[in-house]
């Protein structure tokens, strides 16, 4: 058995643990999707049981393996004088405090599994740049400031009702934020 899929059953297994001690969901239930996960051989077994089961939304997009939230409440990237990214296939923090002074901070999330409730990027641009990328298949929601700055970008909305939505905020003080949807 492939180690990914034992991944991802365990990623499920700690999520029904989860819905169960928070009193979300049966012993009954538990016990019967328990069964059901263990007893899965392959990853679009997983991905069917996943669909039908309560409190866990579907994370699938395109064609990526659909995978259980298990991302950190914040996350920080601090650029002074510097530069720093984050990008590739990572869990998005619910919370990103993102910092440019005399530096630049990306932040590319178009490989990221957003948390499924969505998550807000904070912004502080001192002179300095904060660029964001977003994929196509999530909500964009933007409220900022650009103070002999600018803080560019359009709101956009997933064709999916069901799709997470990243909010960025915050201010550009002689430095910019630009967010592109691709």
């Amino acid at each position: 058995m492939n180690s990914d899929l034992e991944l991802q059953k365990n990623n499920l297994l700690d999520r029904l643990s989860s819905l169960y001690a928070e009193d979300q969901i049966s012993l009954e239930e538990y016990e019967q999707w328990t069964e059901q996960v263990t007893a899965l051989q392959t990853l679009g077994d997983l991905q069917g049981v996943q669909r039908n089961m309560p409190g866990l939304p579907s994370l699938a997009r395109g064609n990526q393996a659909m995978e259980v939230y298990q991302g950190s409440p914040s996350q920080t990237s601090v650029a002074i004088f510097s530069g720093t990214s984050v990008a590739g296939r990572f869990h998005a923090a619910q919370s990103h405090q993102a910092i440019a002074v005399f530096g630049g901070v990306d932040i590319d999330l178009r490989q990221a599994v957003i948390p499924p409730e969505g998550m807000t990027i904070h912004v502080v641009a001192v002179f300095g740049g904060v660029d964001v990328i977003i994929p196509e298949d999530v909500n964009l929601e933007i409220s900022g400031i650009g103070i002999f700055g600018g803080f560019s970008g359009k709101r956009h909305r997933a064709h999916n009702p069901d799709a997470p939505t990243v909010r960025i905020d915050g201010i550009a003080l002689f430095g910019g934020m630009d967010v592109k949807v691709r």
